[in-house]
């Protein structure tokens, strides 16, 4: 994918202990006094789009076998993406067994190619959906994407708040560079378009920059 690397080892969601994995790490962080919420990032595939191990492709096999209305694509996007979902939400749901009123978040990244914008899927409180990414997306792909995190949020479950996330990297070589007028046309867009509850990455560089902080404080006083 154009501009995309993704060079992170990411482990099998299907794998029975990865589904253990995190449980231990959340009960602790949860147990600490004061502690009101819990936020997730960094759940998806390596390439996009589904995990090749043979644990996997035998899950999908069964699946799509089960499934003969879908296409061999269809099902394998509804498999790969079912993964993620099933495996996000059971986090969630531990998180709340753990702490009675625990709110958590999340920002979905890496991105599912075939379905950017599943997260309204998520039984997540607050659920960060990318409406302006570090390249320079096209203000109409800034609208599009807004209008469907702020509009599509409650779908399945009640509880979430559509939240949009804007990139900004103070980073030169590394990430396009994105000057105030640039970044207060993708807030202003996205704000404009529904999305009243935002996420930024990284918050370092938005600080460390008194023009762009300047725009930030402009929106959120």
């Amino acid at each position: 994918m154009t501009n995309e690397v993704l060079t992170s080892k990411i482990i099998c969601f299907n794998n029975q202990e990865t589904k253990e994995l995190f449980k231990p790490v959340i009960a602790e962080i949860v147990a600490v006094p004061g502690i009101e919420g819990i936020a997730f990032d960094g759940f998806g595939y390596q390439n996009y789009r589904r995990c090749h191990c043979e644990n996997c492709q035998k899950l999908l096999t069964e699946y799509s076998s089960k499934h003969p209305e879908m296409t061999k694509n269809d099902a394998e996007i509804v498999f790969f993406r079912n993964v993620l979902v099933d495996y996000i939400n059971g986090l969630a749901d531990y998180a709340r067994s753990q702490k009675e009123g625990i709110k958590t978040s999340i920002h979905i990244w890496p991105v599912f190619a075939p379905d950017p914008l599943y997260g309204n899927r998520l039984n997540i409180d607050f659920c960060g959906q990318t409406a302006a990414w570090y390249t320079l997306w096209p203000p109409e792909k800034i609208t599009e994407y807004s209008q469907i995190i702020s509009r599509e949020a409650t779908k399945y479950y009640p509880r979430q708040q559509g939240v949009g996330m804007i990139g900004y990297y103070d980073r030169p070589g590394k990430f396009p560079v994105k000057d105030a007028d640039r970044v207060e046309m993708e807030l202003k867009t996205m704000i404009e378009n529904g999305c009243s509850e935002v996420q930024v990455c990284g918050a370092k560089d938005v600080i460390s920059n008194k023009k762009i902080s300047a725009v930030f404080k402009k929106y959120f006083k």
